[in-house]
């Protein structure tokens, strides 16, 4: 008998498209892994890796600037953050204790939107 084969991932955790990288997350949200990464990123391809959240999907947009994009970034100083949003509408969620117990009307949003669909 032959020995078992290893079947292909499904969904692959990585894929890259040019200087594009989209990650899927499996242990944390995605926006908590793009906070974690950016030193780590940015200590690597300077101050011009842009990481956004894709919160739906629970995946990274990861951006990693060619040499010559660095080094333009660094003459220039930092670059501009990209805020955690995914979308019109949508706002960082705030989960912890401190957090308000009271919606940012969002999701009634939402519903308005699909409903006009």
């Amino acid at each position: 008998m032959p020995p078992p084969q290893k079947r292909p991932d499904p969904e692959p955790k990585v894929v890259q498209a040019g200087r594009y990288l989209v990650y899927k997350v499996d242990w944390l949200r995605a926006e908590e892994a793009a906070e974690t990464l950016r030193p780590i990123l940015e200590s690597r391809y300077g101050p011009g890796v842009t990481i956004v959240p894709h919160i739906p999907t629970n995946k990274l947009i990861i951006y990693l600037p060619s040499r010559r994009e660095q080094e333009m970034v660094r003459s220039q100083g930092t670059a501009p953050r990209v805020p955690a949003q995914t979308g019109p509408g949508t706002q960082p969620r705030s989960t912890g204790p401190g957090a308000p117990s009271q919606g940012t009307g969002t999701s009634s949003r939402r519903r308005a939107l699909a409903g006009s669909r």
